[in-house]
């Protein structure tokens, strides 16, 4: 199953986000049960400015999923004014990498 995670970061969290990136990263491309990166990127602003993150994960089951997110660093630390994650229907055409099925 393909999950879409997305999130806000909180106004004034630059330092934050700067001071916890490395291991949201370990995070993100280490080896989880049931639950891997599948793509990832942060979101910008208008200037360019990283304000959030996008995640698009395939998971095992939405609980999978949930844990994967639950132990990112940046969840860890408040960075996120809001977040969701929501599952994703099968592709069309299929994605190139397994995902969707």
């Amino acid at each position: 199953m393909l999950f879409l995670f997305t999130g806000r970061d909180k106004q004034g969290c630059a330092e934050l986000r700067q001071k916890t990136r490395a291991s949201h990263r370990d995070h993100i491309h280490a080896t989880h049960a049931g639950a891997k990166l599948v793509y990832g990127a942060p979101l910008a602003d208008s200037s360019g400015t990283m304000c959030g993150t996008f995640l698009l994960i395939e998971a095992d089951s939405p609980q999978a999923a949930a844990r994967f997110i639950e132990q990112d660093p940046y969840i860890r630390v408040g960075l996120f004014a809001d977040h969701q994650l929501t599952a994703l229907h099968e592709a069309a055409p299929p994605l190139p990498f397994g995902g969707g099925k």
